[in-house]
């Protein structure tokens, strides 16, 4: 993930509404470093990079559909593994609430 990201991110997890981004005014979001380059002037009359192809307005085949059953296996480990380092997985976890600047919940 670009720094770029990675920023715009923590900005818009900021807890409190007044500090957040955007909290004066939507610019506030437009311009930030992440949008470099975006016109948003004419962005509605730009084509979408991408056109899903559609059968109707209700259309969902282009949504991965989930399994109706889910085992008991995936219902006690989800993430399909099982951390062996316990030691690595604590510092992932400290790391991440350091960088999105979380710490006053923990």
């Amino acid at each position: 993930m670009s720094y770029e990201a990675a920023d715009l991110i923590k900005q818009l997890l900021v807890l409190d509404p007044e500090k957040r981004l955007g909290a004066n005014d939507v610019s506030e979001i437009k311009q930030h470093p992440f949008f470099k380059g975006i016109n948003w002037e004419t962005l509605r009359k730009q084509q979408a990079p991408i056109i899903p192809q559609t059968k109707g307005e209700s259309d969902t085949d282009n949504f991965v559909r989930m399994r109706e059953k889910i085992t008991a296996e995936e219902k006690e480990n989800p993430f399909g593994f099982q951390p062996t380092d316990i030691k690595a997985v604590n510092n992932a976890v400290r790391s991440t609430i350091e960088f999105f600047n979380l710490t006053e919940f923990f």
